[in-house]
């Protein structure tokens, strides 16, 4: 009897951590995308890494391929992305290497306050289930992409103090 309560007991605990575990595309893209950043050695970045010994809070190196305890990174129950919150976090950079097919979970993006710059990539379109989206206060240029209006969840969408140009589509404008 006991050894079926300590078997039933690790199977539901056991069960948890590999949900987590599962989803290391999200960690590499957003590596990746810390790589190209100018100042990737930004402290407030420091938590990205997969390193378990720069992520104290990691138990192993199968959970350290998570990045749901990473600063700004938001996951829900199953390990996806579903924010990120960069806000005022001293980005200087592109998207362009930002892979957004990574995080089709992702319903909140916001890097307002930054340094980012260039185009805003037409890739966005990959976040389907956005519904808040700030760029705002950042360097921006270029058009805006009409694939914004793909993104039909949306329901805040920030893009001043940019340098673009255009205007911002709707969902029958494409």
């Amino acid at each position: 009897m006991i050894i079926k309560l300590l078997f039933i007991l690790f199977t539901l605990f056991s069960s948890s951590v590999p949900a987590f575990a599962s989803k290391p595309e999200a960690a590499d893209a957003l590596l990746k995308w810390k790589a190209s950043l100018i100042n990737q050695s930004n402290p407030l970045l420091s938590s990205w890494s997969l390193d378990p010994t720069t992520n104290l809070n990691h138990v192993n190196r199968t959970t350290s391929t998570t990045p749901c305890t990473w600063y700004g990174v938001h996951c829900d129950d199953h390990g996806d992305v579903v924010k990120l919150n960069l806000s005022t976090s001293r980005l200087n950079g592109t998207l362009q290497n930002f892979t957004f097919s990574s995080f089709t979970s992702l319903t909140h993006l916001d890097l307002r306050l930054n340094g980012v710059y260039g185009s805003i990539p037409v890739e966005i379109s990959y976040l389907s289930n956005l519904v808040f989206i700030d760029l705002s206060s950042n360097r921006f240029s270029g058009t805006i992409p009409q694939e914004i209006g793909r993104l039909t969840n949306l329901e805040t969408l920030s893009l001043h103090s940019n340098i673009l140009e255009g205007h911002v589509p709707v969902l029958w404008e494409i």
